[in-house]
């Protein structure tokens, strides 16, 4: 048994009285359902094999940044495994003192240099931010860099960003000395390495 199908299509911009009239004849009614059914059967299969790799995708994804890398014994430190909010805290007193100094450090620029510029005080270099909920331990350098091993690292911004290189580069100078391998013409941007960790 075949179906006859008509099809009434406006051909005027508004729609109006225009209609152009299309047939489709030939279109075995037997199959129809059994065919309907195949497919529908087909699109959920589908849809589920999709959303099963989706899935799974995220989970391998997530949890590859949540896995901590294997590292150096003398970087571990007591870190609380809690929820933490580093934000809600108090500045508390640190008898240990910086990681660097403008006496360590070569890389902080002349005008930066608060000591050098005749700073009278050292007091507030012995602080240091203590999060109220958890411990958050002293910045280790070695573990840094094993951390970032084959990595980039950017930051974009103004002179808080330049601020924020330059006391990294700082701290790392420590466990290797950094070599700067580009800069503009201004000298505002600047690529610097640390070859033996590729970063």
């Amino acid at each position: 048994m075949e179906q006859h199908l008509t099809l009434l299509l406006p051909i005027s911009p508004k729609g109006a009285n225009n209609v152009e009239i299309l047939e489709y004849a030939s279109l075995p009614s037997s199959s129809s359902s059994s065919s309907t059914s195949t497919h529908s059967h087909r699109t959920f299969v589908k849809f589920f094999v999709y959303f099963f790799l989706i899935f799974f995708a995220y989970y391998f994804i997530i949890s590859s940044f949540t896995i901590s890398p294997n590292l150096p014994d003398s970087a571990s430190g007591n870190v609380s495994s809690a929820k933490c909010d580093l934000f809600t805290g108090d500045w508390i007193p640190d008898p240990s003192g910086p990681l660097y100094t403008n006496l360590s450090c070569h890389h902080i620029q002349d005008f930066q240099n608060c000591l050098m510029n005749g700073r009278p005080d050292v007091k507030y270099l012995f602080w240091r931010w203590k999060p109220r909920d958890c411990d958050l331990p002293r910045f280790t350098p070695s573990q840094f860099l094993h951390t970032v091993k084959n990595k980039w690292l950017a930051f974009i911004g103004d002179s808080i960003a330049r601020n924020h290189v330059q006391s990294l580069i700082c701290i790392l100078s420590q466990v290797e000395e950094v070599v700067e391998i580009y800069h503009d013409k201004e000298f505002r941007s600047k690529i610097w390495r640390f070859p033996s960790h590729n970063f």
